[in-house]
């Protein structure tokens, strides 16, 4: 039978988890029935969780609510929100999450002087 869920849940839902910033639905591949586009507001340095903030993007392209879940960390920037190869095969819904850092997911406050004196651990820290 599979779960039900329509866009408007589906919508609702992202917006109700903690540090969404802003959610909107985007244009999706004809393998997906819709794609959202997902801001998280993130600490700059995790080991100042009350210092300055920046958005990390991400990309929810759903298909069914009762089918599997790809995960694609794009790396550097996401051009484009297209579809894995295995997202492909297993008709499956797709994360598509951006690093930190780097395309659109950056605070304005980095420069690359700034971005350069950051630690690894700072680069690659997750909450």
């Amino acid at each position: 039978a599979g779960l039900v869920f329509s866009q408007e849940s589906i919508l609702e839902r992202i917006k109700g988890l903690p540090d969404v910033a802003e959610v909107k639905i985007v244009d999706s591949d004809s393998l997906f029935k819709e794609t959202f586009e997902i801001k998280f507001s993130q600490p700059l340095d995790h080991a100042d969780p009350n210092g300055k903030k920046f958005l990390q993007y991400v990309y929810l392209s759903h298909r069914d609510a009762g089918g599997p879940m790809v995960i694609n960390t794009e790396g550097y920037s996401v051009r484009r929100n297209s579809p894995t190869e295995l997202s492909r095969l297993l008709k499956a819904n797709q994360l598509t999450v951006e690093y930190r850092f780097y395309g659109k997911s950056k605070s304005d406050s980095i420069t690359s002087h700034s971005f350069s004196q950051s630690s690894a651990e700072r680069i690659t820290a997750s909450p």
